[in-house]
This record gives C-alpha cells, structure tokens and sequence, in this order.
C-alpha cells in the first residue's frame, strides 16, 4: 500500500513538473509573439501563439494575442481577419470574462466590420468592468459621433471632460460638435486647441 501511494506520489509530481514547464514555455512564447504584435510583425508572431494554443486551446492571453495578432497582419477593415479575430476574442472572454481588455479589442473588431450594436455593447461591458479607463470610455463616444448621434455625443463628451479633465479626445469631439452641430464656432475652435495640447490617441487601440 506504501509503495503504491509512493509511486502516484511520483507520477503526479512529474505530472506537476511537466505541466508547469510546458505553461513556462507557454507565457515565454506569448511574450516574444506579444514584443512582434509591438513592433508590428504580427505575422510572425501567429506562429508563436498557436503552438501555444495547441498546448492549450483555453488559454485566455493567447486567444487575445491571436486576435490582435490577425487583425494587425493585414488591413484593418479585412473582413475575414476580423471575424476570426472576433472568434478569438470571443474564446478570450470565454476562459476570462472579467478581463476589461478582451472586450474591448472584441468591440473594435465588430466595429471594424461595422456592426456598432455589438461593439457598443462590448465597449459598454469594458466601461462596467474598469469605468477609470479612459480609453474604454472613449470607445462609446466614438460610436456615437460615427452613428450621428450628436446629442447624446456632445452630452457624453461633457461628462467625460469633466470626469477626466485632461482627455483630449473628448475636447476634439466637443469642439467639432460645437462648430459643426451648434454652430459655435470660437468655443469650438477653443476646445480643439486644447485638444492638441492635451493630444490623444487616434486610431484602433488593442489592449494585450
């Protein structure tokens, strides 16, 4: 009976020590794919991320890797890169569905197939997980300028300007909404000054 508690001992310890390096090799190679989705060469990075994924299809970080890897390997609004990034994302929030971050590239791989209802509700679902990421309230503002929902944009973007007084995205909204919408002319030029002192990211923003 000793012998053979000994020898499962034993086999769950190798077990344990097999597992644990293949997980090492793992986060090793999701971090040189992740350093080439940085530099831009994200094709080479693919390869990295499913071999990772062959070891483990549940891995959150490389479905997210996987889909920001695919959506920048070629032009952004490539439709069948974005819907296989959005199957990734997709098993991403499956395996970790309170990762702000997932969403949020989900969001804006529906957006780039302009399908804003479900990327709103993403971007929604990202603000209601981490609501002091300024980038995540972004996102809804966006959506609402590309909609034409003027109102409801030029509101959105007072709130977040006075919830983050430095955002400059949300001044560059209200100013061309002033100008363009409300006919205000120097009180938007005002904020689109302050604008491009503040400066603010433009284009897609993939967390990973």
């Amino acid at each position: 009976m000793i012998k053979r508690t000994i020898r499962l001992i034993i086999a769950f310890t190798a077990f344990s020590c097999m597992h644990t390096r293949a997980a090492d090799t793992c986060a090793l190679l999701l971090e040189r794919a992740r350093l080439l989705i940085l530099q831009r060469d994200s094709k080479k990075a693919i390869p990295l991320i499913d071999s990772c994924l062959k070891k483990d299809p549940r891995n959150a970080m490389a479905n997210n890797l996987r889909g920001c890897a695919t959506i920048y390997s070629s032009y952004i609004n490539d439709e069948k890169n974005n819907k296989l990034a959005v199957f990734y994302f997709s098993k991403a929030i499956e395996n970790d569905p309170g990762n702000y971050g997932y969403y949020n590239n989900r969001g804006w791989a529906y957006a780039n197939l302009d399908d804003y209802i479900k990327a709103n509700a993403d971007y929604k679902k990202a603000v209601q997980i981490d609501s002091s990421n300024i980038a995540l309230q972004q996102n809804i503002l966006r959506v609402m300028v590309v909609k034409n929902r003027n109102k409801e944009a030029y509101a959105y973007s007072n709130k977040l300007i006075q919830q983050f007084p430095k955002d400059g995205y949300a001044y560059y909204i209200r100013g061309n909404l002033k100008r363009d919408y409300l006919h205000k002319y120097p009180e938007g030029n005002k904020d689109i000054k302050l604008s491009e002192a503040l400066g603010w990211d433009q284009g897609m923003y993939l967390m990973f």
